[in-house]
């Protein structure tokens, strides 16, 4: 995962063929899972907890939500105008935030979870993932990006869902591009 971001990052690979590089790597992630032999249930398709894992990933997103509300406000973010007009914010965050979750919580925080201490995979997948959003060139965003990651591979590690986590992911992506932390185009 280092090497693309890096890559795109140096201008090597332009920065709008991203999604082509975030693609070739699911199909990456998804030979390695079948060479790994991983089931559904270890990535986190899964329907068996969707009651049990709720609650804490709604109280996540309700506080995760609120702070970024909070932090916006008073740092002077302003919220996009017309932000229905713009194509990421009508539902594209929603694939983004999804695919996301799979490759770091649901194939890499999994693996690493399997060699090394819980807590050491959770910061690493959460580096990972925070490093990923250098791309965005805003250092605040690679903070946020960090505590997120490392809330959602907490929850990963005690409550496994993608569903809930994509879910979770997907209403913080809004938020971020709705309040203006990233530039998003029209």
């Amino acid at each position: 995962m280092i090497l693309p971001v890096l890559l795109i990052y140096s201008g090597v690979i332009p920065f709008q063929y991203r999604n082509l590089v975030l693609g070739v790597l699911v199909i990456t992630v998804v030979i390695g899972m079948y060479t790994e032999k991983m089931s559904m249930q270890e990535i986190g398709i899964r329907t068996d907890n969707l009651k049990s894992t709720l609650l804490p990933y709604l109280l996540a997103t309700v506080v995760g939500s609120y702070m970024i509300i909070w932090y916006a406000q008073i740092s002077g973010k302003i919220a996009v105008d017309r932000w229905w007009e713009i194509p990421y914010l009508q539902f594209a965050f929603i694939p983004t935030s999804a695919v996301q979750e799979f490759l770091y919580r649901g194939f890499f925080q999994t693996q690493y979870q399997k060699f090394s201490k819980p807590v050491v995979a959770i910061v690493l997948t959460a580096m990972l993932y925070s490093f990923m959003h250098i791309l965005w060139h805003s250092g605040e965003f690679i903070v946020l990006t960090l505590i997120a990651g490392l809330v959602w591979g907490v929850l990963w590690y005690k409550f496994p869902n993608l569903i809930w986590i994509s879910a979770s992911h997907s209403v913080l992506n809004f938020l971020i591009n709705y309040f203006g932390y990233i530039a998003i185009s029209a």
